[in-house]
């Protein structure tokens, strides 16, 4: 909506007013028009000239530049958008890049605060903001059972993913731990497991329910057109999380 009225006024204020301004300079100045002579510039600039002078000349040059320059800007702008808009360059896909030097293989690992690259800084985002957007949705669900078990599968998950890079750059020191490292995969995989199988068993109650209570708006809660309307940036990165994770499962529709 702000955008559009930003457009509205550009298009009032270019053709409108400053086309006004500039038909009633012509007239005011006593200039000559005449049919097929004189392009627009220099007509404006003889109006100028005559009213206010031969400097006044290199103000209106030094305008005009101006004008083209903030044009190519604006346009270029609009070419980004486009392009990000059909080919997704970034995860919410509103023109913006994230601009990030792609680490050193040597300096990686000296600095306190490593760089992160494109890829990365996009990946990151694409997964926060689809956590976030569950994690939005379960207080509407009024199932604390639910809540419970994805809090489970999300904490057992990025414990065994952290447990395993640390046991791969930094092994033999894991005094942090508590669970021995021949033992924590099984267990993560039985917490996830456990939880799926919970949320599944849940749901058919939440079902029931929803159906007894007419609860539509519950319903209706994940479904694409909800979250677009609701979360429409967060939505764009969960779009493109669903395509990637079913692209490496590389399943093919018989």
């Amino acid at each position: 909506v702000q955008q559009g009225l930003f457009g509205i006024f550009e298009v009032f204020a270019d053709t409108v007013v400053i086309c006004t301004l500039t038909v009633l300079s012509l007239l005011c100045s006593g200039v000559g028009i005449e049919y097929g002579k004189g392009a627009s510039a220099e007509l404006v600039s003889s109006a100028f000239a005559t009213l206010y002078g031969k400097y006044s000349v290199i103000l209106l040059a030094v305008m005009m530049c101006l004008f083209g320059l903030s044009s190519v800007i604006g346009w270029g702008y609009y070419g980004i958008v486009s392009c990000d808009y059909l080919l997704g360059r970034s995860a919410n896909r509103n023109g913006g890049a994230v601009y990030q030097e792609e680490p050193d293989e040597k300096d990686s690992f000296q600095d306190s605060k490593p760089k992160i690259s494109v890829i990365h800084a996009l990946n990151r985002k694409i997964i926060t903001d689809s956590v976030s957007i569950l994690y939005e949705a379960l207080p509407q669900l009024n199932s604390k059972a639910v809540s419970a078990d994805v809090t489970s599968y999300f904490t057992a998950s990025v414990y065994k993913i952290y447990r395993m890079l640390y046991d791969l750059y930094v092994p033999g020191t894991g005094k942090i731990f508590s669970i021995p490292s021949e033992m924590f995969e099984g267990y993560c995989n039985s917490i996830m497991e456990m939880s799926c199988a919970k949320i599944k068993y849940e749901s058919k109650f939440y079902q029931k329910n929803s159906q007894e209570n007419g609860g539509k708006k519950h319903q209706n809660l994940l479904n694409p057109e909800s979250i677009s309307e609701v979360y429409p940036e967060q939505y764009t990165s969960l779009s493109n999380l669903i395509q990637n994770a079913e692209r490496k499962m590389n399943y093919k529709i018989k």
